[in-house]
């Protein structure tokens, strides 16, 4: 492979509109250079584009910005308007940064959503800022899709040649690392990470390999968390909880490894183990006699948007001869408002049976509108409004409030994290009579929770 070509980092389930195939701003732009100087940067290939990235660089000093420009929420643009309008789209971003730009400077896509910008004799890197929040600033102006307004974000991450790399290779993971920190620190645009954050993302590397090493020795456990119904008397659900049975450091909750999980491609892995693992244990508590008995999983993000998520979830239940009501998936309000292909499989996860809650609601997005539209069965309030219930104005307000949307919507409604008898006593006055938390019991391993089962079967 050539060296233009291995920079260029293919994605997974690429859409009819990736950067494997040229869209129509790549030829036009290789016709217009052929006829016409242009008072502009020119819109090239990615080969041309990392050839002339490669001169620059061998030059001395080599004074010049690579900067990479990621598409806030572009696969929302394919959902709505539909791949024609979406290869449109990208067809009229790079013409936009082109004409932002000098014309001794370069612009090329480099992946679906994703543009690199090579600008010349940029020494400065308070002028490279300026040049992407000026490139950033021309973006947000709405573009017209069907006749319709459609208004995008982006972020930007910069890298400086030769500070932060002397080759291509070098400066494009070093421009992409500065786009991946401006997106986690919720900035519209940065330079290449500090040496502390360089620092932060080897960390996360070890752990990354730590992850998967520990995926294939069988060290991921899950425990289960009773949710206590004292309207019925029973426990009518368990939420399954991950734990990372560490070599070194001891079992560690999901809050100390799931976050760098995510960020190194392992969550979705671990999450369908898990979901292996609640089924099969849920079968196993069912043919006991706790036949009305549910699991709740929670979803990462991730899972939710992978295509075959769907399909994944039904081969499970089906494995564990399972129905689609014994299993709640989890979501927490990011997971089910981002986007209208997230809304759409939130519909066809509840058409084929599976119960659908929303964790830690009220602390997000909340949307009395989304209620509406999504076809979840349950909410769960946050623990930190059942910390203060009974003692804060504001807390019990939120509390009561959310238990009368739940009421008249004739959704169940699970209040986390009740750790003492007067927010049990609380909540019951409010007429909240689904509860978890240390209160009743800690997570459990799995060979500790039919002895809890047959614990409670017996006191009710």
């Amino acid at each position: 492979m050539s060296q233009p070509a291995a920079l260029i980092e293919r994605r997974q389930g690429a859409s009819p509109n990736s950067s494997q195939r040229p869209c129509a701003v790549d030829r036009a732009a290789d016709s217009a250079n052929q006829s016409t100087v242009p008072n502009h940067a020119s819109f090239v290939a990615p080969a041309p584009f990392f050839e002339r990235l490669q001169q620059a660089t061998t030059q001395l000093p080599p004074a010049l910005a690579l900067l990479v420009i990621d598409i806030d929420g572009f696969h929302d643009v394919n959902e709505i308007y539909g791949y024609a309008a979406g290869d449109r789209l990208l067809e009229a971003l790079g013409q936009r940064l082109a004409m932002q730009l000098r014309v001794e400077d370069l612009v090329t896509r480099i992946g679906g959503d994703e543009f690199a910008v090579f600008a010349c004799d940029v020494a400065d890197p308070g002028n490279a800022t300026v040049i992407a929040r000026r490139l950033l600033a021309g973006l947000r102006r709405p573009f017209m899709l069907g006749g319709r307004p459609c208004s995008l974000t982006a972020r930007a991450g910069i890298a400086l040649a030769p500070e932060h790399g002397r080759d291509p290779r070098a400066l494009m993971r070093a421009a992409r690392s500065a786009a991946r920190h401006a997106k986690d620190a919720d900035l519209d645009v940065a330079m290449v990470p500090s040496r502390a954050h360089a620092i932060a993302e080897e960390h996360d590397a070890q752990v990354g390999r730590e992850l998967r090493a520990g995926m294939l020795r069988g060290e991921f456990k899950v425990h289960y968390q009773p949710i206590l119904n004292f309207a019925s008397g029973r426990v009518d659900t368990v939420e399954a909880l991950v734990r990372w049975r560490h070599p070194t450091r001891g079992l560690l909750a999901p809050d100390e490894f799931l976050p760098i999980a995510e960020r190194c491609g392992v969550a979705r892995a671990i999450g369908a183990r898990v979901l292996d693992y609640a089924c099969a244990n849920l079968r196993g508590w069912r043919a006991a006699g706790h036949t009305e008995l549910r699991v709740a999983v929670n979803l990462s993000a991730r899972d939710f948007h992978q295509p075959d998520f769907i399909d994944t979830v039904a081969s499970t239940l089906a494995r564990h001869a399972l129905p689609p009501s014994a299993l709640e998936l989890e979501l927490t309000e990011h997971d089910l408002l981002d986007g209208a292909a997230a809304v759409e499989q939130a519909a066809e996860l509840a058409r084929r049976g599976v119960q659908l809650s929303i964790d830690d609601f009220g602390t997000k997005y909340s949307s009395l509108g989304y209620l509406h539209r999504l076809p979840v069965r349950a909410i769960k309030v946050d623990r930190s409004f059942v910390r203060d219930v009974g003692q804060s104005p504001a807390s019990d307000s939120i509390v009561s409030a959310v238990i009368g949307i739940a009421g008249k919507m004739g959704l169940r409604l699970i209040a986390e994290g009740v750790e003492e008898v007067r927010q049990l006593n609380e909540l019951r006055r409010r007429g909240c009579h689904i509860m978890q938390g240390f209160l009743f019991s800690p997570p459990l391993p799995g060979t500790a929770v039919d002895a809890y089962l047959a614990k409670a079967a017996r006191a009710n």
